[in-house]
């Protein structure tokens, strides 16, 4: 079965095979950091398959690994692909070079 929210994008994703380090938003949860890898790329945001179960609507903050330097996203959809790893989709909110200590 195709997850519609994958399938219905407005904007053409294209192929961007990178690794990328991020922490979450949270105070309490930013001194961990944690990994993913980018599948593919859009210009509001990107598919990541993540080893982390995010909640919708939850924020990250990506510390490397994308061009333009550090990002705050938020988790658009979120599946369990295995029981080790989740496929996500995340939007791109803004640049945070506030957050790049």
């Amino acid at each position: 079965m195709v997850d519609d929210r994958i399938e219905n994008r407005n904007q053409t994703r294209h192929d961007f095979l990178t690794s990328i380090e991020y922490i979450l938003d949270h105070p309490a949860n930013r001194s961990k950091l944690r990994k993913g890898v980018i599948i593919n790329i859009a210009s509001e945001g990107f598919g990541v398959y993540i080893l982390d179960q995010l909640n919708r609507g939850q924020k990250i903050i990506i510390k490397n690994g994308l061009p333009a330097g550090y990002q705050l996203a938020a988790v658009c959809w979120i599946r369990q692909e295995t029981s080790h790893f989740c496929r996500a989709g995340l939007k791109l909110l803004k640049s945070t070079p506030e957050n790049t200590s």
